[in-house]
C-alpha cells in the first residue's frame, strides 16, 4: 500500500513539474512577443533610443518570472 501511495505521489510530482515547465516556455514565449511587439510600436514611433530600455524590460520581467517558477 505504501509503494502505490509512493508513487502516486510521484506521478503526481512528475505532473506538477511538465505542467510548471510547459507554463514556463508559454510565459517566456509571451514575453519574447511583447518584446518584439513593443519593440515595432517604439520604431514605429521612431523612438530608436529606447532600445536598451526594451533590453532592459525583458530582462527585468525575465527575471521576475524566473524567480517565481
Amino acid at each position: 500500500m505504501l509503494i502505490q501511495i509512493e508513487q502516486e505521489c510521484l506521478d503526481v510530482y512528475k505532473k506538477k513539474v511538465e505542467q510548471a515547465a510547459k507554463s514556463r516556455a508559454q510565459l517566456l514565449e509571451a514575453l519574447s512577443d511583447a518584446r518584439i511587439e513593443l519593440a515595432r510600436l517604439l520604431s514605429a514611433l521612431g523612438e530608436k533610443c529606447f532600445a536598451g530600455l526594451v533590453s532592459s524590460l525583458h530582462n527585468l520581467v525575465l527575471y521576475i518570472l524566473l524567480k517565481h517558477l
